[in-house]
């Protein structure tokens, strides 16, 4: 008989579970160990991850992390600490006695309402009065009136911790919401202490999508960060997941009453709450209470201004930089700048800026959205935000010519053969089949392009022997034009062909660096090399490269391929008449070298085999071997706890390479783009051992300008991964070139003196990797933004592929490297 059957162990069935629990139907492998028993709840320590999970008993509502099970009382089991938990099959196994049998669970998931305003915001006011009048008899701290001295003078704190935090919100004042913070974690009684309660309740209302309280979210999370060893970890767990918009049902029904519903009727909902623990439900309270106080008085401070220019069209990207500046102005809390698409639209529906005029504006239409602290200053900001349009619009030159349709472009400019796409995706595919209708060839920028019309375009170009770039292609040059980002790199005679964006860019200034130059790079979308589209572009353009004169040596770069298609682009490559170099980031499948066809594991070994397929000898070139004096100087310099990497990228590509670079050392390394769904972080905000993000992926950049452009996303994210005491170096790309920020690595050096003197003030040394993509002819040039690293005392790393090796190395606590 199966060991682990129904029949000789106890069942219980999960009814319902959080879609962040680790679940055997969302194939989760799970090792933990029971942590704690009570009589509604059993925790559960997660050996990976440090996390903490929860079975409950069937009364209670679900909540974040947890796993309703089919019983009334969890203390009667024979579930004893220390007992082991782990997947096998559909179950999840407990000790030796006890399944959870998950065939009639349902999946739940924390909702979090989108803030928005009712026609008065003395509303706000009302529901506090209500909520305090409820919570007068609560088993609260807050409300402690007996004779214990000890609870007395506890009590008195709290309350003097909590006029201090609510002053220093209504004021602005960051450094006294910090410390005030700080001095709160962990203060009370009982497994998710008073404070920690209250700081949750605060936090799910000013954290919710649009509020103006939004602006204090990184600092609650920050000072979380700085403190969670000073609380439980379960009320470390509980408060994180509160600032991060996750937190139980009953709490969400409140919520919704009074956000959504704007209902006056309210006690049944909290008188729910209230009965969450013995008194983490009147604590919690408290913090809503508060919060909605602020929120009477944040709403009243803010002023919206509305403008709608109806058939006024400008590209995405041009919006996105106009947009960057447009929140950077004094006085603007929040500026958003596009064109009335629905996805944008929808951005704004979880701003809390989405009105009926908004919602009726067409897709050609142009919104200007500005929140600031007055009428007046809004005025100021419009006008500002006007002149940036009329510089983009001087800025072109005075032979420029604008015409209304591809069609009449063509018409009057009958030698052009390109275009350049970028367009609302709705829009797109159209455009991309009207040019090549025209004979033109097509580089399409925009996304939001469906796979069915990706595959049309490319059969339809391929048949006509055009090229299709894109959709979704952000770099190409074509006869020395950099197109969208791209780099200035000398004319030459290697040909690249590129699924991948950065890597490309990457490519090609390793080549200049190494005294070789660019024919041509065709980019083809990142989709091109699935089995749906079969590498249609890649294929055709291997064919267009081999016939170029131009072209004596071909790379060919991208993310591993599906197998079906490599070994058709692979076939292709052997055949081809000319030498062709193969990088294939991140394969795990050994290639053997042919003749003609030859293969790369990174993009520096790429590039180096490309310039010497070119005559370039070797033994000429500064091939920048790793400086491993510089690593046993920094090896030195950490502490044995600081043996983690965080790596903060605008680069796909080059974030993929420093992650690939960690994993044939390190099995614990996690990011957002982790092709390995077991290490791919479920928490954007929150790091865990070897992370590596990529904030140009969409989970950063939905509604918001690519971080090539803005860097705010990275700003924040550097401060807090500087704080933590474990991380021993982080890393940083700083892409320069044709679209990119006019000072990437400038626009970062505040924060980058700020992490380090954090990690200084606690004594320990932070080392900082940065990573410039570009070259001696961009501008800013590579010399430039180097030497502003050196003078904030960053090492900087003289390729992609340098980067990621430097970085394992450094935090490499091995007798030998």
């Amino acid at each position: 008989m199966n060991k682990l059957s129904p029949q000789n162990r106890h069942t219980l069935y999960a009814l319902t579970t959080d879609m962040d629990f680790p679940s055997p139907l969302l194939k989760r492998n799970f090792q933990g160990r029971i942590e704690q028993v009570f009589g509604k709840a059993i925790n559960v320590l997660c050996q990976h991850t440090g996390e903490l999970y929860s079975f409950t008993c069937s009364t209670l509502d679900n909540a974040p992390n947890c796993c309703r099970v089919s019983a009334n009382h969890l203390d009667n089991l024979d579930i004893q600490i220390g007992d082991n938990v782990s997947t096998h099959n559909e179950y999840l196994v407990i000790g030796d006695k006890y399944l959870i049998d998950f065939s009639q669970n349902k999946l739940w998931q924390s909702q979090s309402p989108t803030f928005t305003s009712p026609d008065s915001t003395s509303y706000w006011l009302n529901i506090a009065t209500e909520i305090e009048s409820a919570i007068q008899t609560g088993n609260s701290l807050f409300n402690y009136a007996d004779d214990n001295v000890f609870y007395q003078q506890l009590s008195l704190q709290l309350h003097q911790y909590r006029q201090q935090l609510v002053t220093a919100l209504k004021e602005n004042d960051t450094e006294s919401v910090k410390t005030t913070i700080a001095a709160m974690i962990g203060l009370g009684v009982g497994l998710t202490p008073t404070a920690d309660d209250y700081l949750s309740g605060m936090s799910i209302v000013l954290f919710m999508p649009a509020h103006p309280g939004n602006k204090f979210q990184t600092l609650f999370q920050q000072v979380l960060t700085e403190n969670r060893a000073n609380t439980t970890l379960l009320s470390a767990v509980t408060l994180n997941k509160s600032i991060n918009n996750q937190y139980r049902e009953s709490l969400y029904l409140l919520l919704e009453k009074i956000f959504i519903q704007f209902s006056k009727s309210i006690s049944k909902e909290i008188t729910t709450v209230i009965n969450i623990g013995s008194s983490s439900g009147s604590d919690m309270l408290h913090g809503i209470m508060d919060a909605l106080y602020l929120t009477h008085h944040l709403g009243e401070a803010m002023s919206t201004k509305i403008v709608i220019k109806k058939n006024t069209y400008f590209d995405s990207v041009s919006l996105m930089s106009i947009s960057t500046k447009a929140n950077q102005l004094e006085g603007v809390e929040q500026a958003f700048v596009a064109m009335a698409t629905e996805m944008n639209k929808g951005v704004l529906r979880n701003l809390g800026l989405l009105t009926p005029e908004l919602e009726s504006a067409k897709n050609g239409d142009l919104m200007i959205v500005i929140k600031g602290a007055s009428d007046a200053e809004n005025e100021a900001s419009l006008i500002a935000i006007e002149e940036l349009f009329s510089n983009k619009n001087k800025g072109g030159s005075k032979h420029e010519a604008k015409y209304a349709t591809i069609s009449s472009a063509h018409e009057h400019i009958v030698e052009s053969n390109l275009v350049v796409i970028s367009v609302n995706g709705a829009f797109a595919a159209r455009e991309a089949r009207i040019a090549l209708e025209n004979d033109l060839n097509v580089m399409l920028f925009s996304d939001n392009v469906s796979i069915e019309d990706e595959l049309a375009l490319k059969q339809l170009a391929s048949s006509k022997g055009l090229l299709m770039m894109g959709p979704d292609c952000g770099t190409a040059i074509i006869n020395g034009a950099a197109l969208c980002f791209g780099n200035a790199v000398r004319r030459g005679n290697i040909g690249i062909i590129g699924a991948s964006g950065t890597g490309s860019q990457e490519l090609s200034v390793r080549i200049h660096e190494f005294g070789g130059g660019i024919s041509q790079l065709i980019g083809t979308g990142g989709r091109d090399l699935s089995e749906k589209i079969g590498g249609i572009m890649m294929l055709d353009a291997l064919k267009m490269l081999e016939a170029d004169d131009e072209t004596s040596v071909i790379v060919l770069i991208s993310k591993p391929p599906a197998p079906a298609v490599a070994q058709k682009v692979l076939l292709q490559a052997e055949k081809c008449k000319k030498p062709v170099v193969v990088c294939f980031l991140g394969q795990n499948q050994h290639y053997t070298d042919k003749p003609g066809l030859t293969f790369a594991k990174a993009t520096k070994q790429a590039a180096l085999k490309a310039v010497l397929l070119t005559g370039i000898k070797e033994e000429d070139l500064d091939l920048h071997p790793l400086n491993w004096p510089l690593i046993e100087e920094v090896r030195a310099k950490l502490k044995p706890e600081q043996k983690y990497i965080r790596g903060l990228f605008c680069g796909g590509t080059l974030c993929d390479e420093s992650m690939f670079a960690a994993l044939a050392k390190y099995p614990d390394v996690y990011s957002n783009i982790q092709p390995n769904p077991e290490y791919r972080l479920k928490d954007l905000n929150k790091s865990i051992k070897h992370t590596f993000l990529d904030f140009g992926d969409d989970d950063f950049t939905n509604g918001k300008p690519h971080p090539m452009i803005d860097p705010t996303n990275r700003i924040s994210r550097l401060l807090q991964e500087a704080r933590d005491p474990e991380v021993g170096v982080i890393v940083m790309d700083f892409v320069l070139g044709f679209g990119s920020h006019e000072n990437p690595v400038g626009v970062m050096l505040d924060a980058i003196k700020e992490s380090k003197a954090i990690a200084k003030k606690e004594g320990r040394h932070l080392e900082i990797l940065g990573y410039v993509l570009g070259t001696d002819l961009d501008t800013p040039s590579l010399a430039q933004q180097c030497k502003l690293l050196t003078d904030a005392g960053v090492t900087w790393a003289s390729s992609s592929t340098n980067t990621g090796l430097l970085a394992r190395e450094f935090v490499w606590k091995g007798e030998t490297a």
